[in-house]
């Protein structure tokens, strides 16, 4: 079953909010053998918020998520939840929840917006992809090791820099990863799950296993799903910016193996124990 499989949407009839705005529910079964943890891995929970927001901004790419994912959602029947708040001539700003068993287990606010063609204004990207060994010169980590939660299973990563647990004197990783068996379908729910499989940066600066938890997530597509026209793995950079108190901030990047730009990626995550 492709990623677009596991993440489709059967829609329903729109409700009236209070507010008096149109909530647009679709139900979606969560697969089970995509935990991380005591749920469902991040990135597909971001990837059903992200197909609920395209699916009622037709023709309008994710250009922003951000989302919070307050408590872990289980496999089974979920239902999604999409409100437009407001709706422009170039973009249209949404919010997203799931909601499973009557309560809110995650929620997103996405912007989606047409391209611009603005006289004088052209593309750029400041930003250079790490070097690092080709893809095809690392050899992916085998499948079944311990410290690899249910759902990474399903990945393939290739690792150049932090390895987890290797007492690394910095917080960073890079490498290559894709989906197993990704479908032909490039979109951007795919692109986010990609962004957020990858496991945190300061996981190389430990000497053992401690769980550690996405807060907040927040992530621009930039060349997004237009950009990745191959099917060569992405190339994945983190790094962590902060820590203090059991909270730390990590930067991610995603990019082709062309060296195009992909998405750019915030966290907050909450090291658990």
């Amino acid at each position: 079953m492709t990623f677009a499989d596991l993440t489709r949407l059967e829609p329903r009839l729109p409700i009236r909010s209070e507010q008096g705005t149109d909530v647009y529910p679709f139900d979606v079964e969560v697969p089970d053998g995509w935990q991380q943890g005591a749920g469902a891995f991040g990135g597909y929970v971001l990837a059903v918020l992200t197909r609920g927001a395209e699916t009622v901004a037709p023709g309008r790419p994710l250009r922003s998520l951000t989302a919070e994912i307050p408590t872990p959602l289980q496999p089974g029947p979920a239902t999604v939840l999409v409100e437009v708040l407001r709706a422009g001539q170039s973009a249209t700003t949404v919010a997203a929840r799931v909601v499973q068993k009557g309560q809110l287990q995650a929620h997103a606010v996405a912007v989606l917006g047409a391209s611009r063609a603005l006289d004088g204004v052209s593309n750029l990207v400041e930003l250079t992809p790490p070097k690092i060994p080709d893809w095809r010169d690392l050899t992916p980590l085998p499948q079944g090791l311990p410290f690899i939660p249910t759902f990474a299973r399903h990945f393939e990563f290739r690792v150049a820099e932090g390895t987890p647990f290797s007492s690394s004197p910095t917080s960073g990783t890079s490498g290559w990863i894709r989906l197993r068996e990704p479908g032909p379908l490039k979109d951007a729910p795919l692109v986010v799950a990609h962004v957020d499989a990858w496991w945190p940066a300061e996981l190389a600066r430990l000497s053992r296993p401690r769980p550690i938890v996405t807060a907040a997530f927040a992530m621009q597509m930039v060349g997004g799903a237009s950009v990745w026209t191959t099917d060569a793995p992405l190339l994945h950079t983190s790094r962590t910016q902060a820590l203090r108190d059991g909270y730390l901030t990590e930067a991610r990047q995603l990019w082709t193996e062309a060296g195009e730009l992909v998405a750019l990626n915030q966290q907050m995550l909450v090291v658990v124990k």
